[in-house]
């Protein structure tokens, strides 16, 4: 599926799997997630505010210059993959665990706000 350069205002994702989705570009300004999977897609650009979050699980995005702002997470969300240059926006960390492993120790993560 190819959403590149998408403007979504509102995008609900339900017991669902994403996976080889071109997200480059694209703009979601509220994301609510539950149950979902984002794997293997290519995310470079990608601005999205995540408004409700319930186990959402991302792998192998490839984020570059993307931009999340999360405002709400009821359970887990987990990031793994590449995360080079990928902004987290007025998020807080409470409960949060950073962990960087093998070739992934040397991207750069930013946190704003």
């Amino acid at each position: 599926m190819n959403l590149a350069n998408a403007r979504l205002d509102r995008l609900a994702l339900s017991d669902v799997v994403f996976e080889g989705v071109d997200l480059s570009n694209a703009t979601i300004r509220e994301l609510t997630a539950r149950r979902a999977e984002i794997l293997d897609c290519r995310a470079i650009g990608l601005g999205v505010s995540i408004t409700s979050a319930s186990d959402l699980y991302v792998e192998n995005a490839r984020s570059d210059y993307a931009s999340v702002d999360v405002v709400r997470v009821k359970s887990a969300v987990v990031f793994s993959g590449y995360l080079s240059r990928l902004t987290f926006v007025d998020c807080h960390f409470t409960e949060t665990e950073f962990a960087a492993t093998g070739r992934w120790a040397e991207s750069s993560l930013s946190v704003i706000g």
